[in-house]
């Protein structure tokens, strides 16, 4: 009887050993995946900011929010047909100041729920706005046109359907597990990758090189600079070990914008 219960005792250290690592190894496989995902997305979408869309005048492909650890950033990008041309249509008529009747040459490939964006080339200036509607010719946008754009040839303003992709950490929905969630066209936020605790970004710009201006948030003249974006992303595991301690995996990846110019 002693033999065997020293042996069932053995046999439940063992089993218990085994279940644990188990446990440990599943924890460090989703936080690896969490971590990839994270990567993967976002590489993606930084890579393509500013496809299909003006670079002149104001507009910036990317924003940003620098919150030390928990930083914010938005990529705007054209969308495109299945042939892979880019889908925009100029003014056929002229467009009021606080309307939200734009009537173009052509819908197609506009739908509704996409994100949209104006551009005046007189001013350079324009607005996003997503598509809540469309009538033969005519998009009606959510948000009243902030000036009046022109369908003059030769300075007709031009419409765009776009993407914004807004990714931020959510520490407050469930305290316990941190998660990156993706808003887009500024809908409601969803979890995207679960367990990403930390995410600091810095902004590589095209001035005073070879070193480059690396900055936590560039000023607004500064974005037509832009570079590199350098993301530094912390995901951690659900649970803790029988320690207590959680898993973490950092990375640092850097994308760069294959639609900007930078300029000197």
């Amino acid at each position: 009887m002693g033999i065997a219960s020293l042996a069932f005792a053995a046999g439940s250290t063992l089993l218990s050993a085994g279940r644990y690592f188990m446990q440990n190894q599943v924890q460090r496989i989703e936080t690896v995946q969490a971590l990839r995902a994270t990567i993967d997305s976002m590489t993606r979408d930084l890579r393509l900011a500013g496809a299909c869309l003006p670079i002149q005048g104001d507009f910036s492909p990317i924003d940003a929010i620098n919150s030390g650890t928990t930083d914010t950033i938005t990529t705007r990008s054209g969308l495109v047909r299945p042939n892979l041309t880019c889908i925009y249509s100029a003014l056929s008529a002229n467009a009021a100041q606080n309307a939200t009747a734009l009537t173009v040459t052509s819908t197609a490939g506009f739908q509704i729920g996409m994100g949209g964006y104006i551009f005046n080339p007189v001013t350079l200036t324009g607005q996003d706005f997503n598509i809540t509607n469309i009538v033969g010719n005519t998009l009606t946008s959510d948000t009243q046109m902030n000036q009046a754009y022109s369908s003059a040839a030769g300075s007709a303003s031009t419409v765009y359907a776009t993407e914004r992709r807004r990714y931020t950490i959510d520490n407050t929905t469930n305290p316990s597990i941190p998660a990156l969630t993706i808003s887009i066209n500024g809908g409601t936020a969803q979890q995207f990758a679960s367990g990403i605790e930390s995410m600091n970004i810095q902004y590589r710009l095209f001035r005073n090189c070879p070193s480059c201006d690396t900055l936590d948030l560039p000023a607004s003249a500064d974005w037509p600079l832009l570079n590199e974006i350098i993301l530094n992303v912390t995901a951690r595991s659900q649970k803790t070990d029988i320690s207590g301690n959680y898993y973490r995996r950092s990375a640092q990846f850097i994308a760069k914008p294959r639609n900007l110019i930078p300029t000197s």
